[in-house]
């Protein structure tokens, strides 16, 4: 599950900070339970001022039968 994770946010394209205009560093991407089956929610944070900024996709997971 976590290399589906992270090959879900290699094709994303980090977003700008708004306020020091810098490309964004990836921060952490979760799976978001209570929404559409297989929505992500991945983070980016700013290296200058530490903003926050969120991304949601849609992705192809599913569960293995051995879990």
């Amino acid at each position: 599950m976590v290399e589906r994770l992270k090959q879900s946010v290699e094709g994303l394209e980090p977003p700008q900070c708004p306020d020091c205009h810098l490309e964004m560093a990836w921060y952490r991407s979760v799976l978001v339970k209570g929404s559409e089956p297989g929505t992500i929610e991945h983070f980016f944070q700013c290296s200058n001022c530490n903003r926050l900024r969120d991304i949601r996709t849609r992705s192809n997971l599913t569960r293995s039968a051995a879990a």
